[in-house]
């Protein structure tokens, strides 16, 4: 655990430079008014995501190839149980499988907090936990079985959660989000907040258009008024309401 866990500390810049990048690629697109286009912030996200599998795997690859001589420096007796070592060195190279996977999610969730979203990694990380209590109840106790059962069960376990949550992360992020009528449709990789800047347009355009002459059919009000049909209640209403918010000369 001390070799794997602590080792993925080396990983760590990654999520500290995600979170700075993210943020700083965000103001940037609501300062040039890009608004649900996110160019910015979408290429940077997949930028640091394609390097986190990349340094991932580098490590996950070092990790599995070097995990004997780590394990003998870590322990520094070379007297220790055979069993014991066997099954340890098993558990990091079971483990280094996973470090793609973990390095990926660790750069997503930085990017999230980079977002200013701190729910989606809460719920993803919750789910992966879920994940990784239930395999270790169920590969654990498998003592018969050296390769899926004890410390090696374990591992698997956390790497199929590990792996999980990557798949969670990845349906979050293709996924469409419903933020308003305008906003249906959008993903995630090109939504991540609403634009001011195209609140402001939307309003400029209601004003340019309450600028242009209205043209009111006086036939089809006067009905509208004087009728007393059920399908035409909701037209009187807004009929209603347009002539109170309308100036007419």
């Amino acid at each position: 655990v001390s070799v794997t866990d602590y080792g993925a500390l080396v990983a760590a810049f990654m999520y500290t430079a995600t979170t700075n990048l993210i943020a700083a690629a965000v103001q940037e697109d609501k300062d040039d008014g890009n608004g649900m286009e996110s160019k910015s912030t979408a290429t940077t996200l997949i930028t640091a995501l394609k390097l986190a599998l990349i340094v991932g795997s580098i490590f996950g690859i070092i990790l599995g190839t070097s995990g004997k001589v780590l394990l003998k420096l870590l322990i520094g007796n070379d007297a220790l149980d055979p069993v014991v070592f066997s099954a340890a060195l098993r558990y990091v190279r079971i483990r280094s499988l996973g470090i793609p996977a973990m390095v990926v999610i660790g750069t997503a969730q930085s990017a999230c907090l980079g977002m200013q979203d701190v729910t989606s990694p809460l719920y993803v990380l919750l789910a992966a936990a879920v994940i990784n209590f239930f395999g270790d109840v169920l590969l654990v106790p498998q003592a018969g079985s050296a390769m899926f059962g004890g410390a090696a069960g374990a591992a698997w376990a956390t790497v199929a959660s590990q792996y999980a949550a990557l798949l969670f992360f990845g349906r979050w992020l293709t996924t469409n989000v419903s933020d308003g009528d305008n906003h249906d449709g959008k993903k995630r990789m090109n939504f991540f907040w609403k634009s001011k800047r195209n609140d402001e347009s939307k309003n400029n355009s209601e004003d340019t258009n309450n600028d242009d002459p209205v043209v009111v059919n006086v036939t089809q009000g006067i009905m509208e008024l004087t009728g007393n049909s059920k399908a035409g209640r909701t037209r009187r209403k807004e009929f209603l309401k347009f002539l109170a918010s309308s100036k007419l000369s």
